[in-house]
C-alpha cells in the first residue's frame, strides 16, 4: 500500500431522468487532479455498507477519487436501512448500469471544477452483482477504460427452482435478508432483464485492462464464476484470495481488515491508475 495523503469527502445528490435520485461520496486525495475509479455495490447492498466506505478512503488516500454510490434501486433512501422496498422490487441490472454511467457522465461533466484526471478514462470496480454491472457498462462505455470485479458474477439469473416457480405463481419472489430479518420482493422485471443480457459476449466485446479479484472460499458467487470471466476476458488477471468469502471476511456493521480484504486492497491499489509523486 503506497504512503497515505489527506482525504476529503464530498457527499451529493444525482437526478435521475425520472426523478429519482442517488447518493454520491466522493473521495478525494488533497493537492489537484487525480484519477478516478467508480466503486459499486452489489446486490443487497449499499455504498455505506461494511468495507465499501473504507476501501474508498483507502484507495483515496493512494492517491485517485473514489466514486462510491448507491443504486438508485438498492432498496435504501441514502442510508443504512432497507426503507424502500418498493424501489428494490422493481430494479433491473439494466437500471443498475444506467445508473453507474450517469455517475460517471455526472462527474466527467463537472470533471475541471472537481481536479478529476478523465485524460486516460476513468477505472470501475464492482462488488458482486455491481461486478457484473461494471462489466456490462465498459461494454458500452468507452471512457470507461480500466474493470475490477471483486467476487464478481457472470450471469444474473441465480435463483433455485421453487422460486421461480413462486415467480410463475405471483409475479415476483421474496428474498429473505439474514442479517436485517426483512422479506424483500424482487419483481418479475429483474428476470425478464436479466434473461436479455449476455454476458459472455459483453466480456469477449471488451478490449480494456480487466482485473478479476475473487475469494476462494466465496460460496454465493464460486469461484468458477472468476474462471468463466478470466476465459471471457481477453488478456485479463485473475486473482484468487485465499481464505476470501464473498466479502473478503468484512461485516456490516464494520467490524475491522481482514487478511483477505487487505490482499484484496492491496492488489487493486497496485492495479489502478493513481498520481505520481512526480505528479504533483
Amino acid at each position: 500500500m503506497s504512503a497515505a495523503n489527506a482525504v476529503t469527502t464530498t457527499t451529493t445528490q444525482i437526478l435521475c431522468p425520472d426523478g429519482l435520485s442517488l447518493t454520491l461520496d466522493l473521495y478525494k486525495p488533497a493537492g489537484g487532479r487525480a484519477p478516478l475509479t467508480l466503486l459499486c455495490h452489489g446486490f443487497k447492498g449499499f455504498r455505506l455498507w461494511g468495507m465499501f466506505p473504507h476501501l474508498a478512503q483507502r484507495l483515496a488516500a493512494g492517491g485517485r477519487a473514489v466514486a462510491l454510490f448507491d443504486l438508485s434501486h438498492n432498496g435504501t433512501s441514502g442510508g443504512e436501512d432497507f426503507d424502500r422496498l418498493d424501489l428494490f422490487a422493481e430494479q433491473t441490472v439494466s437500471r443498475h448500469t444506467d445508473d453507474l454511467l450517469l455517475v460517471l457522465e455526472t462527474l466527467w461533466a463537472d470533471r475541471q471544477a472537481l481536479e478529476l484526471d478523465l485524460d486516460h478514462g476513468a477505472a470501475v470496480v464492482g462488488h458482486s452483482m455491481g461486478g457484473g454491472v461494471a462489466l456490462l457498462a465498459a461494454a458500452q462505455e468507452p471512457r470507461l477504460s480500466r474493470v475490477v470485479t471483486l467476487n464478481g458474477v457472470s450471469h444474473f439469473l441465480r435463483v433455485p427452482a421453487v422460486a421461480l416457480e413462486q415467480l410463475a405463481r405471483d409475479d415476483q419472489i421474496i428474498i429473505r435478508n439474514g442479517r436485517t430479518g426483512q422479506d424483500m420482493p424482487l419483481k418479475r422485471p429483474w428476470f425478464d432483464d436479466a434473461e436479455a443480457l449476455d454476458m459472455k459476449a459483453c466480456c469477449e466485446s471488451l478490449d480494456i485492462p480487466s482485473l478479476i479479484v475473487h475469494g476462494e472460499d466465496d460460496t454465493v458467487v464460486p469461484p468458477t464464476e472468476a474462471l468463466a470471466l478470466e476465459g471471457w476476458l481477453a488478456g485479463s488477471r485473475r486473482v484468487p484470495i485465499v481464505g476470501g468469502d464473498h466479502t473478503l471476511g468484512a461485516r456490516h456493521p464494520w467490524a475491522g481488515w481482514s487478511e483477505p480484504l487487505l490482499t484484496a486492497c492491496a492488489e487493486l491499489d497496485d492495479w489502478l491508475p493513481r498520481y505520481a509523486p512526480s505528479d504533483r
